[in-house]
């Protein structure tokens, strides 16, 4: 009984020990934060469409929801429909629980038209 007293005392000790020293270490210093402005991307000579993923569809505006093979369609129609000098952004828009590997097809069906892009996370307030 006595030698699992002594246990006990020592992994205390140790444990008072190893805080101590962390304490004692230095802090480190993180910078400061500060606030990003998001440029406006909707200038003359950009076109840009928007796509929502929510889940394992896809919208775009107001139409009726799109799978993987209907978004690639629309997004090289639109490609092609493009005038000389214009350059087209896709902005997606994502739901907090939508599955990255939907985003990810998105974003990569974008590079594969050759397109801008930019990722816009959405999060819902809990109540």
């Amino acid at each position: 009984m006595i030698l699992r007293l002594i246990d006990v005392v020592l992994i205390v000790l140790f444990g008072f020990i190893s805080m101590a020293t962390i304490e004692n270490q230095r802090k480190l210093e993180l910078a400061e934060t500060e606030s990003v402005r998001i440029p406006d991307i909707s200038t003359e000579g950009n076109i840009t469409i928007s796509v929502d993923v929510w889940g394992d569809i896809f919208f775009q505006d107001e139409r009726e929801p799109w799978n993987l093979v209907q978004l690639n369609r629309f997004l090289g129609s639109a490609k092609d429909e493009l005038v000389f000098g214009d350059s087209l952004h896709i902005r997606v828009r994502a739901d907090e629980g939508a599955p990255m590997g939907r985003v990810k097809k998105v974003i990569q069906a974008a590079d594969r038209n050759n397109m801008k892009r930019s990722l816009i996370v959405v999060y819902h307030e809990s109540q």
